[in-house]
């Protein structure tokens, strides 16, 4: 280790320097063999002899030995194995049971310098806890959270998200501590400010698809506003519990924080309607509705018209579009704001949703209006780029094309700030070539050339390229058609575009009536995935590197997830962010789970940590695979497929360059629940229509990332993502919890095992009869429902374009549809053609 060297080449300095005093001085042979060095062995033999130069000769050879040895690269030495010390933090009991000078010692091999340190110190502060050993807990959570606060690094991330964790638990070990010293509270309280501030330790709270924390962000906030408050610091104290509020899923407040909020209010830091509106909010993102609506209508009585106005477009988003009674209330709502709110961000939203939620009652005019409203009333604000592409939409579907073509225009030359630089340019580039005439694919083509110049390397880059080989295709320019075909591949190999792009240069045309691969293609993609089949080696030298490299290869990283799946185990029916403190610390794994939260967010930043930005994808792929085969493949899938935030590289960009890596394939299709998905259909296996094991497994893969505990904003849970209310009706029809003896259908979803026989019924017995087994309608379905499958089918079938699977995927009205519709397809293109699931 980088460290172990560095303490190494510290000794023989030392010993250099104090031979250097002995030929200076020509100090006696007594204080020769005093230095404190590992020659003392030699005193005696030195005493006995008479010529002084012999003896300092004789010094010199071992010495230039000693520097000739420490010229030579350092043996790696193993990493401390701290995974002995997570048994012991289980429950008191065991906690007592520990030999605490045998700790003390694996404490001596890992200092400060080490990647392990923070580990060992929070286990170390966790087993003196657990024995009631506060002093020496407070001691040891202390060290982690100075060290954090200190961090002098480029980045400022706060060196470990094990820092919030410590510090929670400092927090509370003081406001319990009755004879509280107050002299240090200041300090403590700037150091939360500083911790809190971390990108670690925020991503402790709060991590897309991944579980979390949150709670911990909520009760940080409040006991150090509590922990201020007993210490006279009354601004601190205000500040620390308005931020509290904003976060907290709490409905009820204890006597001392109600005497908070009043002397809060009495500050003038925040109105009573304010901090209802706060509350309400944060209620509404937890999709607590009920609670949330209680708070929403006190602040809604407020005398603030801005807080009125938000608490009633809140009050009006958790009103359902598809029921007529709701849809009534809402629209009522969303018109108030949109007349009486002072921020136009506010009232553009409002209008906007009107929009929506009248196109869905059928009143297509009123919508169109809504929309028409925004362009009028805020011709560039943050909404009018997206009224714009909604009404290009609503007049292609409604036959009134060339009235869209004019919207998409005004699109491309929007001078406002907008998401749809891209969209613009391909929507309508589509709508031409659906044309099928050649006037049309000469527009299209222009389109499109024009939106590789506007936007080079950008979203739409392989669809622009894709969409021109076809294009070049139909007018019998086969060469300039596989130039395009080819670009892609070489760009993406495995992308959606590059497979179909595979299939154009063997099947010709055909290719764009076939959802899968011809066997050339399959065969090619098969040879491809076993030569990427190889070990993998984590390379980086980042501190993260180091801490996760080090927890991987002592098989720390495989233990602590093995204790989150034992927690998951204990605790079905609730997921990581749902559980209180209490149920956490019963159940023994807190220690163990925050460990590994604390080192996926070690992964992610290591993946984002490379000063070698050519490296940034074989460096994805290395993270990526290591803590697969530990055991973590939801984190493995989070960084291959979601990306991270890399200056200068898109996130495009990074898939495409991961896929250029040669072990790509192996990696990022692991044989992930290959046992229960197989095992499903073999269940459910019978004469009608069938989804394919690779067809489940592409959508389990796509949808949850492998992560049988995903939870989406909508709701959606599981594997498959099913949403409250599709689960509620299939329940209904099916008798689920019933026959499955789950108790909630929380706790159905969050089994792998009745997640996927679910998945595989949904598909036999519903999507795929709706569609006559065609799988690709199936799957959009599954996302976005049948009555806007069926609207979209009609629009292809009066372009004739039922058949042409490519042009449908292209076209899907819905963006997030049509992204997971492509990338499932891609994913199902590969996993057929790889032959992970066959038996």
């Amino acid at each position: 280790m980088a460290f172990l060297y560095v303490q190494k080449n510290r000794r023989i300095s030392t010993w250099r320097l104090q031979f250097k005093e002995v030929f200076e001085k020509e100090i006696s042979l007594k204080e020769v063999t005093s230095i404190s060095s590992p020659f003392s062995f030699l005193e005696s033999e030195l005493k006995s002899k008479t010529n002084r130069r012999q003896a300092f000769f004789f010094l010199c050879l071992v010495f230039l030995s000693m520097v000739l040895l420490g010229c030579r690269a350092p043996q790696e030495t193993p990493p401390v194995d701290l995974t002995e010390m997570l048994f012991y933090t289980e429950d008191p009991s065991r906690a007592e049971s520990a030999d605490m000078n045998r700790l003390a010692n694996i404490g001596r091999k890992v200092g400060e310098e080490s990647p392990l340190w923070p580990v060992y110190m929070f286990l170390l502060g966790e087993v003196h806890r657990l024995r009631g050993e506060t002093r020496q807990a407070e001691i040891r959570f202390e060290r982690i959270v100075a060290w954090a606060a200190a961090d002098s690094s480029r980045e400022k991330w706060g060196r470990s998200g094990l820092a919030g964790v410590a510090l929670w638990r400092l927090l509370q070990l003081r406001n319990s501590d009755p004879l509280l010293d107050i002299k240090d509270v200041p300090k403590l309280i700037s150091s939360a400010d500083k911790i809190l501030k971390a990108r670690l330790v925020r991503g402790m709270f709060r991590l897309p698809v991944l579980e979390s924390l949150p709670i911990l962000d909520e009760d940080i906030k409040r006991q150090s506003a509590l922990l201020a408050e007993r210490s006279n610091m009354p601004r601190e104290a205000q500040r620390f519990f308005l931020d509290y509020l904003a976060v907290s899923r709490a409905i009820d407040l204890s006597v001392s924080e109600k005497m908070l909020l009043q002397r809060l209010v009495e500050a003038g830091m925040a109105s009573e309607d304010h901090i209802a509106l706060l509350r309400g909010r944060r209620l509404y993102e937890l999709r607590r509705y009920s609670d949330a609506a209680k708070f929403l209508e006190e602040a809604r009585k407020g005398k603030n018209l801005q807080v009125r106005a938000e608490a009633t477009f809140y009050l009006a988003m958790m009103k359902s579009s598809y029921k007529e009674t709701e849809r009534k209330e809402k629209l009522a709502w969303l018109a108030e704001v949109a007349d009486s709110a002072h921020d136009p961000d506010l009232a553009q939203n409002a209008l906007y949703y009107m929009g929506r939620a009248l196109r869905v009652k059928g009143d297509k005019g009123q919508s169109l209006k809504a929309f028409e409203r925004i362009l009028t009333d805020f011709p560039l604000g943050s909404r009018a780029d997206d009224a714009l592409y909604e009404l290009a939409q609503e007049y292609n579907y409604s036959g009134k094309v060339d009235r869209s073509l004019e919207c998409y225009e005004e699109l491309r030359k929007f001078k406002g700030r907008s998401d749809f630089a891209s969209y613009s340019g391909m929507d309508s580039a589509m709508i031409l070539y659906g044309r099928n005439s050649d006037q049309g694919r000469e527009a299209a083509q222009a389109l499109l050339e024009d939106l590789e110049r506007r936007v080079p390397e950008g979203p739409y880059h392989l669809n622009a390229l894709f969409w021109m080989g076809r294009i070049a295709a139909d007018r019998g320019d086969h060469r300039q058609a596989q130039k395009y075909f080819k670009k892609i591949i070489e760009t993406s190999p495995f992308d959606y575009y590059a497979l179909r792009a595979r299939m154009h240069l063997r099947m010709g045309d055909k290719a764009s009536q076939s959802l899968l691969p011809d066997e050339a293609t399959r065969k090619e993609l098969r040879n491809l995935y076993n030569e990427s089949r190889h070990n993998v080696h984590l390379s980086g030298g980042s501190p993260y590197h180091l801490r996760l490299k080090a927890a991987l290869d002592t098989g720390l990283y495989r233990a602590v997830f093995g204790a989150y799946l034992r927690l998951r185990e204990r605790i079905p029916s609730k997921r990581l962010e749902d559980l209180t403190f209490e149920e956490l610390d019963k159940s023994g794994l807190f220690p163990q789970v925050a460990v590994l939260l604390a080192l996926r967010q070690d992964a992610l930043a290591a993946a984002e940590s490379l000063d070698d930005k050519d490296d940034i994808a074989t460096n994805f792929l290395q993270i990526s695979d290591k803590v697969g085969q530990a055991g973590d493949w939801p984190l493995s899938m989070s960084i291959i497929i979601e990306g991270r935030e890399i200056p200068e590289k898109s996130r495009n960009e990074q898939r495409a360059a991961m896929e250029r890596v040669k072990f790509y394939l192996s990696t990022a299709y692991p044989p992930c629940f290959r046992k229960e998905i197989l095992a499903a259909v073999a269940q459910q296996a019978g004469t009608g229509d069938q989804a394919s094991p690779e067809l489940l497994y592409s959508i389990v893969r796509r949808e949850s990332l492998f992560c049988s505990t995903a939870l989406s904003k909508a709701g959606a849970l599981g594997l498959f993502q099913f949403i409250p209310s599709t689960f509620n009706s299939l329940n209904a029809r099916w008798d689920l919890l019933r026959e499955s003896g789950a108790p909630s259908s929380e706790t159905f979803l969050l089994s792998p095992k009745l997640s996927i026989g679910l998945g595989v019924r949904w598909f036999n017995e519903e999507l795929l009869p709706h569609h006559g087994g065609n799988a690709l309608f199936a799957l959009m379905e599954h996302n976005v429902g049948p009555v806007n499958v069926a609207q979209w089918k009609k629009y292809w079938q009066d372009l004739n374009r039922l058949d042409d699977v490519e042009y449908i995927v292209e076209t899907i009205r819905a963006r997030e549809t049509r992204l997971f519709t492509r990338r499932t397809v891609g994913d199902l293109m590969v996993t057929d053609a790889i032959g992970l699931l066959k038996d």
